[in-house]
């Protein structure tokens, strides 16, 4: 008690001494700092709210989680944006769901009907906004409306895979008879090209840009001065509508390029490149094995591959796609050996975050 009180005849005396008054100030002191202490640590809990496993070492920190979406509709596939979970559905003609962190619906929106309906899509990120390209639907174009979760057909436009203050950089693809990755210097409008498979993305590490290239072989191809590669004359619209290149033997070439990664085993892909803990890190699947439920991290450090991770999913973990780039954070996603289960990654410096959806069982 902070006071000591005696009661006479419903009177009240309190009595108090100068020693006793700066005792119980230093008493009131105490409780007040580890009440705030106790307060912080309270809110620490409570964001702290994650419910799955983490997996820290010296070259990579990761989250695994596993979240259940509330819907009874046969959801197949999905990716992440804003924050805020999109997943494709085959209830009633093919659907756009979109859910919150919690796995609650936000947003039900039928696909448009010339959209690919196996979802095979390559994504862009561009002035804040999510781009969607169809290539095997007539190179259509969709524009995410987060506001009513469904895609919008718009007219064909740029789809970076990468830009910064310097460069825009574009791809053109042409299934097996490869492709070409473009930098346009953004302050002379200048455009410069060279030879690329298939690009997964691009990224920028200690001042070199590394191409993520994949299709019947995986490699990286390091640029230190975009400027030394081809001169392209044409037109930024040649390159939107994938005919920057008239033959194949046009996209063979290789100036400016340094090929730095480069192998023909079919047995693994090349998933993306991407930079966690300021390295330089890979993520590599098992292709065309269905049981297959090894995923492996690998590091670009001192001019070769140096094995930092390798995770061990008992549902499997395949068919890893690499979406889009905002700025900040990578994202991909993925399927398992179960057709229920699918699920998203994203990555960034300090996190790499692999979410496995599920349904909620009726």
């Amino acid at each position: 008690m902070l006071y000591k009180e005696e009661i006479f005849d419903n009177i009240t005396l309190i009595q108090i001494t100068s020693r006793q008054i700066n005792y119980y100030r230093w008493n009131l002191f105490v409780v007040i700092v580890v009440s705030i202490l106790l307060f912080l640590n309270g809110c620490k809990s409570n964001n702290d709210d994650f419910n799955g496993i983490r997996i820290t070492t010296p070259y990579v920190s990761i989250e695994i989680d596993t979240i259940t979406l509330k819907t009874n509709e046969q959801c197949v596939s999905g990716f992440i944006y804003h924050d805020m979970y999109y997943i494709y559905s085959l209830y009633y003609g093919y659907r756009l769901i979109t859910f919150d962190r919690l796995g609650n619906i936000r947003n039900s929106s039928p696909l448009p009907e010339r959209i690919d309906r196996h979802w095979m899509l390559d994504y862009s990120f561009k002035n804040d906004s999510l781009i969607a390209l169809n290539e095997n639907r007539g190179m259509t174009t969709y524009l995410l409306d987060k506001e009513l979760g469904n895609w919008k057909l718009i007219n064909r436009m740029e789809a970076p895979v990468y830009e910064d203050k310097d460069y825009r950089v574009l791809k053109t693809a042409n299934g097996e008879w490869g492709g070409m990755v473009y930098f346009i210097n953004k302050n002379t409008q200048e455009i410069y090209r060279a030879y690329s498979n298939e690009v997964v993305n691009v990224v920028k590490f200690h001042n070199k840009y590394y191409v993520t290239n994949t299709s019947w072989r995986s490699s990286i191809y390091e640029i230190t001065y975009p400027e030394k590669m081809q001169k392209f004359h044409g037109l930024i619209n040649d390159i939107v509508n994938n005919r920057a290149e008239s033959n194949e033997k046009e996209r063979y070439v290789f100036e400016g390029l340094k090929n730095v990664v480069d192998t023909s085993d079919f047995s693994i892909s090349i998933a993306g490149s991407f930079i966690h803990k300021n390295r330089f890190l890979q993520l590599w699947n098992v292709r065309n094995e269905y049981n297959s439920k090894e995923v492996h991290i690998t590091e670009f450090i001192n001019g070769k591959l140096e094995h930092r991770y390798t995770f061990d999913f008992d549902t499997g973990i395949m068919g890893i796609k690499y979406l889009y780039f905002d700025g900040y954070k990578h994202f991909l996603n993925f399927d398992t050996k179960y057709r229920e289960i699918f699920g998203a990654i994203e990555i960034d410096n300090d996190i790499i975050k692999i979410h496995f959806f599920k349904q909620e069982k009726e």
